[in-house]
């Protein structure tokens, strides 16, 4: 027997949900086994230090907003969101997440691999960088067209007549 939570489909909002609750996990998990330094600010007079693990819990944050976005946009407004853009924004940000989690991953493999750098992870000096750097290019650029998406779905969704006009002409939703 199916539990009732699992048997409804999946729209957007429980997507982003879910999808934050599996980045939340991933970025602890991450977290919890030490996951390499990607970026050191110096600021305010000290080093601060952002590994992949804290980058994951953001994204899953900013994965939990659009899902509250996505469940509360039709009840404020009484318009609905196209479900099929929100379908399409949730896996090219989920693709574009994906791709840079990738990256960062290599990455720390290379910089963890005996302090040899490149070399000593088996890519040739200067173009295993090259080839790496794509993921984070195409994971960037997949990741930017969904967020494009969401804007594109918010204001399309926002000059649709409400669901309660549609109903009272007697025009289908």
């Amino acid at each position: 027997m199916v539990p009732p939570a699992f048997s409804k489909p999946l729209d957007a909002a429980r997507m982003f949900a879910y999808g934050a609750l599996g980045l939340l996990l991933t970025g602890g998990a991450l977290v919890a086994t030490r996951s390499a330094a990607v970026l050191d600010l110096y600021t305010g007079g000290r080093y601060v230090t952002i590994d992949s693990g804290s980058l994951l819990v953001f994204t899953a944050l900013g994965f939990a907003i659009c899902g509250a976005i996505y469940y509360a946009f039709p009840r404020l407004t009484e318009k609905n969101l196209r479900k099929g853009l929100g379908t399409l924004h949730f896996w090219l940000s989920l693709a574009g997440v994906l791709l840079g989690l990738a990256y960062l991953q290599i990455i720390s493999r290379v910089q963890n691999a005996g302090g040899g750098g490149e070399a000593a992870a088996g890519f040739a000096p200067g173009v295993g960088q090259q080839i790496v750097s794509w993921f984070l290019l195409v994971g960037s650029l997949v990741f930017f067209a969904g967020q494009a998406l969401f804007v594109v779905n918010l204001v399309w969704s926002s000059f649709r007549p409400s669901k309660a006009a549609s109903l009272k002409d007697g025009s289908p939703r």
